[in-house]
């Protein structure tokens, strides 16, 4: 039954598309339509292209100079620091878990232990 609609339709398509082609040749001119023939044509204006090339060389300058001052932020912090802070967190984090729960309490000069000799 499908395949049956799909063909009544597509010959209903063709013949439309005939009495399309027929209607123009028969009423139509004998003229053919001139052909319409598009091209694109760039026109560069150097001084332009230059200047957003100076534009974009300075703009790689900062961005460089970005990267460099990002690095030396990242990397400016001595280790040492950086490891006292660490070991600041962990005792933080332990105090936490004694305060939510009191039966650890037990434990918590063993955690101080380990978090300062890391």
């Amino acid at each position: 039954m499908k395949n049956f609609i799909i063909s009544l339709i597509s010959v209903f398509i063709l013949l439309l598309n005939q009495s399309c082609r027929c209607s123009r040749l028969v009423g139509g001119n004998d003229e053919k339509e001139p052909l319409a023939i598009t091209d694109t044509v760039i026109i560069v204006d150097n001084k332009k292209v230059d200047s957003l090339l100076n534009v974009l060389r300075l703009y790689e300058d900062s961005l460089s100079c970005f990267k460099d001052s990002v690095s030396y932020y990242r990397d400016s912090i001595r280790y040492e620091d950086y490891i006292n802070g660490r070991r600041i967190e962990k005792i933080k984090h332990y105090i936490g878990i004694c305060e939510k729960n009191a039966n650890n309490k037990k434990y918590f000069f063993g955690w101080i232990r380990r978090a300062v000799s890391d």
